[in-house]
């Protein structure tokens, strides 16, 4: 089993990072994605 600890989410604008913005565990369910991900790829 697979546990994600964070999603970063990169604004870019004229072809450089001009923000990240960071996302823990704690806020996947209301982001609509898994707390986890099976290690057979189901």
């Amino acid at each position: 089993m697979y546990l994600p600890l964070t999603i970063d989410v990169l604004r870019v604008t004229g072809g450089a990072i001009a923000e990240i913005v960071t996302f823990h565990s704690d806020r996947f369910p209301r982001l609509g994605l898994p707390e986890f991900l099976p290690a057979d790829g189901s």
